[in-house]
């Protein structure tokens, strides 16, 4: 027997009840009991009490002992058996507008176009007014529902796990029921697509960059050639952190465009529907030999701030305890890296939270510890980081991140993650960006807002300063020395000659200057790229 002729059964002895009563002498679970009657009162077919009643309910809870609350609730009865003290739900006035049905149609009335949700619901609002109280939570709900009946398409960003919505929403069309489920599909992602473009720039900026980005890699496999996450950034000339966010959602709408990664660093994107496999290995290839020349002068230099750093702190502080690690040799054949290995001063940390692209491990240049003394019971530990490239919020926001959430640096507090008492993060920056830092109400400098962080920062000129004091020429700088030496291990052997010379700097440097100069051709190439780029933002500016 269904559920509601259960109910009519009990109360067709003409005496009322309440939801409790109903449920004990019925067996119903309370959900079930109510929806039913929910239901019937809507339908004007059961009888509710004008007036609640209000008892005191004691309920026995075991060695909690008796509970004592006040209980309302109505009576329901049969319209049949009602009196005055009973009614029935008023009659509407006009029929009810079935939100469901509302939106299927309005949908299937313009089957041929595409709508966001927020449009959806802005039309619906504005053709039934107040009538048809819905709230915009809603429209994705019963969509959804739609969307299980094939009735619907829903479109946004395809992640790997689930669909995340564009800015005004997930994008929905009507499925024409009287064609074939493949071609109503082909159709219903076309008007989307259409729509999609119908978007303006100043409307919502992603699209058009994911436009874009899709248009460049869609060409370039045309082309039969990869395209690089550098091309683009000089296509868009957007920060870093909006491009690699519009990729992201450029790879999440077009499920056929494909990244790869070469050297297990340098980005790539094709098109795979264009793209035939052989034409992509082939691609690969030629990239690798482009890399062996170009990206070597990226790493040379980075990894020569690094051996500067690395030379100041070993000359200057004396008496501590350096931290090293046997890092595994990387394969010789690889361009990127020195065949000499990593430096064994060079220290992994261990992550436990997910810190931009590093997931368990981070790197940093040098750790070492300063001997306790009769005050001080454990000693201080120094983590310096280096970096060639220009010093942002972001840059230092990343190495302060990475000391926190790392298992060797970081601690639990009441106040969250923070860095362990004795540690002092140092950062060695070669150029600060221009850019201040806001916060709050506070505009500050990029050397401020490290202070705040309690990063120390060490400069070129600082170390400049140390050289000259040595009795160096001040044509001799950190920056040349970085530019003339062809690895770390130069760096250091440079600095050396020079420290223990300092009359024949010049003659030291311009030694290495020549023996390295088959190396610069490319860096005069990058240059002249880089004034090439840096004059057309200014026309753009």
């Amino acid at each position: 027997m269904s559920t509601i002729n259960t109910i009519f059964l009990l109360l067709s002895d003409g005496k009322p009840r309440s939801l409790r009563q109903i449920v004990e002498e019925t067996g119903l679970t309370e959900k079930q009991a109510m929806n039913a009657i929910n239901r019937q009162w809507d339908n004007r077919t059961i009888a509710r009490s004008k007036k609640t009643k209000s008892v005191i309910d004691r309920q026995f809870r075991g060695r909690a002992g008796k509970t004592k609350n006040i209980r309302t609730f109505h009576f329901y009865t049969l319209p049949e058996h009602m009196t005055f003290e009973y009614e029935l739900k008023p009659e509407r006035s006009e029929p009810r507008i079935v939100k469901s049905k509302a939106i299927r149609e309005f949908l299937e009335e313009n089957i041929n176009s595409a709508f966001f949700s927020r449009e959806i619901y802005d039309c619906l609002i504005q053709k039934y007014g107040e009538k048809i109280k819905l709230n915009i939570q809603e429209i994705m709900s019963n969509v959804r529902r739609l969307e299980k009946k094939r009735l619907m398409y829903v479109r946004g960003y395809s992640g790997v796990e689930k669909q995340t919505p564009f800015q005004q929403g997930f994008l929905i069309t009507a499925i024409d029921q009287s064609k074939t489920a493949q071609q109503a599909l082909d159709e219903a992602f076309q008007r989307t697509e259409l729509r999609l473009q119908d978007v303006p720039d100043t409307e919502n900026s992603t699209l058009f960059r994911i436009y874009t980005i899709h248009d460049t890699i869609y060409t370039n496999s045309l082309k039969r050639e990869l395209t690089a996450k550098f091309f683009l950034d000089n296509v868009l000339n957007i920060s870093r952190y909006a491009l690699t966010r519009a990729i992201g959602r450029c790879l999440d709408l077009y499920p056929n465009l494909k990244e790869i990664k070469i050297f297990n660093r340098f980005l790539f994107y094709y098109d795979s529907n264009v793209l035939s496999e052989a034409d992509l290995n082939a691609q690969i290839e030629m990239k690798k030999n482009w890399l062996r020349k170009a990206a070597g002068r990226w790493n040379r230099l980075g990894h020569n701030w690094e051996a500067i750093v690395g030379w100041f702190v070993d000359r200057f502080t004396k008496d501590v305890t350096f931290w090293t690690q046997e890092h595994r040799r990387k394969a010789p054949l690889d361009p990127l890296i020195s065949k000499r290995g990593m430096h064994p001063r060079r220290i992994t940390l261990h992550l436990i939270k997910k810190v931009g692209d590093r997931k368990n491990k981070a790197e940093v240049d040098r750790v070492w510890e300063v001997t306790p003394t009769l005050f001080s019971e454990s000693p201080t530990r120094y983590v310096c980081e280096a970096k060639w490239s220009i010093i942002t919020k972001k840059t230092l926001d990343d190495f302060f991140e990475v000391l926190r959430w790392s298992k060797e640096f970081g601690a639990d507090s009441e106040n969250g993650r923070v860095i362990k008492t004795g540690v002092v993060p140092i950062f060695a920056a070669s150029a600060f960006s221009d850019s201040t830092v806001r916060l709050k109400d506070v505009t500050i400098s990029m050397a401020s807002y490290a202070s705040r962080l309690n990063i120390e920062i060490w400069t070129q000129a600082r170390f400049n300063g140390m050289l000259q004091d040595h009795g160096i020429s001040d044509i001799v700088t950190v920056r040349k020395i970085c530019r003339a030496a062809a690895d770390e291990y130069e760096v250091s052997a440079m600095l050396d000659a020079i420290w223990k010379e300092p009359a024949t700097a010049e003659e030291i440097y311009k030694k290495y200057l020549l023996k390295n100069s088959t190396l610069f051709d490319i860096e005069k190439e990058m240059e002249a790229g880089k004034k090439k780029k840096s004059k057309k933002k200014s026309k753009r500016s």
